[in-house]
């Protein structure tokens, strides 16, 4: 059966018919070809090797991450509460414990600092991690003790709760474990310069 102009109006102003688009994954096979591996003008579409990441899925990025800064007055009163909780630890567990001492759990830690400093999730992870860098940097270098710890009072000086509070926290992952810590050199730098 002939085309007739009237029967179709684009045809007689010279204008082809657009082809029928198909969605999904239907119209893409039949546009490719049924293959997904043509090339199309401008656009080259391959098949994906099966270890690929889908899009739901999120890559792992290996590179340390790091934490911003908290107030100096913040962190000391998060040191304090810190000290108590292992001081209340160590006297509950009396002659049971170890040469390792009493195991931290925490979720108690971190609700101890969100109740008593009024703070929010994000805030309390970055005051944890801070204190546990801390007790975890000076235990393991006594000379930097030694430079931020104030011989009459036995507390830390304002140069090493500054420090501690602005210097960058660089956050270590290793599986579901993760470890924060501070640059020794940076924080040696700073209790010598204050």
């Amino acid at each position: 059966m002939p085309h007739s102009a009237a029967a179709e109006p684009c045809a007689a102003a010279g204008h082809r018919r657009a082809p029928r688009r198909l969605s999904g994954y239907a119209g893409a096979r039949r546009r490719l070809g049924g293959t997904a591996s043509r090339t199309l003008p401008g656009l080259e579409v391959a098949p994906l090797p099966r270890d690929s990441l889908r899009m739901d899925q999120i890559s792992h990025n290996p590179g340390p991450r790091r934490v911003g800064p908290v107030e100096p007055d913040l962190l000391a009163s998060a040191v304090f509460l810190y000290a108590e909780y292992l001081r209340g630890l160590e006297a509950g567990a009396g002659e049971e414990a170890d040469d390792e001492g009493p195991e931290v759990e925490t979720r108690a830690v971190l609700d101890l600092l969100t109740e008593e400093l009024g703070s929010d999730v994000a805030t309390t992870l970055n005051l944890f991690m801070r204190v546990t860098a801390l007790q975890r940097l000076l235990t393991l270098s006594p000379p930097l003790a030694r430079l931020a710890i104030d011989d009459d009072t036995g507390g830390l000086r304002e140069t090493a709760l500054v420090a501690a509070a602005r210097l960058d926290l660089h956050v270590q992952r290793a599986g579901s474990e993760g470890v924060a810590e501070f640059n020794v050199r940076e924080f040696r730098e700073a209790l010598e310069d204050g």
